[in-house]
């Protein structure tokens, strides 16, 4: 069963659609707009045949740069129905695919400081996340579109994040924020952005506009790290010490693993093992390799956070600051694998995370090399 529905939750923007600006009170904090102080944005919720024999745990999803909430119906149909989740979502704004043109008209417009409304809207964006998974455990939960005979679709004592990518990114900073779910998995995820955007091929034709606008490589350089000053305020790089070794006040103890695929063509595994060292994560030694910085452990590992590779057989990666492009890209493959699959079940059911590849996960059959 699929539920489309709309959440109100407070504005802090101007007005709620791309272009939008951050509203800030005299103390310089964002303050809910006096003349528009709702706004009304979409969700999905996705509630499998097995939620009939009893409730479910709760999922929140988190989707992919340019996408929306849609994915968990395109993506996640095979795991919510095989290990018995209810899947919930709704659209990162400011990386959302409403936004997709308007970022492009930024950069190709010469007026880069317009980029500020890019992440004054994701700032909306994460208030949005949030709000989604208390409305979840709230007063949704007990809708009677859910109740299915005596019972309700899922238990909202039992709620975990799983994000993927984009939602893997910004994910870590939701996991520093949640007050409500303490255990999330982030997929192909990392930071910071302008480590990740150089080294991602989703990013080919924005380089190519920025590219006619400014040809010197050093003042494209200089844009990225400018605008990371602004992504700080809502990317992980601002908030990954946090989720589980110094966290924030009035928030619980946080449990997050990091699973990048080795050779993704999107987002570099380079930038999560950034995010696993800012983070404070342990290495879970698959059979693959050291990484720089993190201590190696052992499956089961029940730590409050580690990285977890996952290798598809791809050529080394670039060691210069351009994407990985041989062979097919495995960002979108490794939600599939069987083992992968087994692996987020039992951490998200149990928070020990444990080796579902044998002591070795490595899956070159899946490469896409000819």
């Amino acid at each position: 069963m699929l539920i489309e529905g709309t959440m109100r939750v407070p504005l802090f923007l101007d007005q709620p659609g791309p272009g939008a600006h951050l509203l800030l009170g005299v103390d310089g904090m964002p303050t809910i707009n006096s003349q528009m102080p709702w706004a009304d944005y979409p969700f999905l919720v996705l509630i499998p045949p097995a939620a009939m024999d009893g409730p479910l745990p709760l999922a929140q999803f988190g989707h992919g740069l340019f996408s929306d909430q849609r994915e968990i119906v395109w993506f996640e149909i095979p795991f919510a129905s095989s290990y018995g989740y209810v899947l919930f979502a709704t659209d990162w704004i400011g990386m959302h695919e409403d936004d997709e043109i308007y970022v492009g008209a930024v950069v190709d417009g010469g007026h880069f400081e317009d980029f500020a409304t890019v992440v004054d809207r994701q700032m909306q964006g994460m208030v949005n996340q949030l709000l989604a998974m208390r409305m979840m455990i709230g007063g949704f939960a007990d809708e009677p579109m859910i109740q299915l005979g005596d019972h309700a679709a899922y238990d909202p004592a039992q709620r975990y994040y799983y994000g993927s990518s984009q939602g893997g990114i910004l994910g870590g900073t939701y996991m520093a924020l949640t007050t409500d779910v303490e255990r999330g998995m982030l997929d192909t995820a990392g930071q910071p952005y302008n480590l990740l955007l150089p080294r991602s091929a989703d990013f080919d034709a924005f380089f190519e506009i920025i590219s006619a606008r400014y040809d010197d490589p050093l003042v494209i350089a200089y844009m990225l790290a400018l605008a990371q000053i602004l992504w700080d305020r809502v990317e992980p790089t601002g908030y990954s010490y946090a989720i589980a070794h110094e966290t924030l006040p009035g928030t619980p103890a946080h449990q997050v693993y990091v699973r990048p695929a080795i050779g993704d063509h999107q987002v570099t595994t380079l930038g999560a093992h950034v995010m696993a060292r800012a983070i404070g994560a342990a290495h879970l030694d698959t059979g693959l390799r050291d990484v720089y910085g993190l201590e190696s452990v052992a499956a089961p590992y029940s730590g409050p956070a580690a990285l977890v590779e996952y290798d598809f057989g791809h050529p080394p990666e670039p060691l210069d600051n351009v994407p990985a492009r041989a062979c097919g890209d495995p960002h979108d493959v490794l939600r599939t694998v069987p083992e992968a699959q087994q692996q987020l079940d039992h951490f998200l059911r149990t928070g020990e995370l444990v080796d579902t590849c044998n002591g070795h996960c490595s899956f070159p059959e899946l490469s896409g090399c000819e």
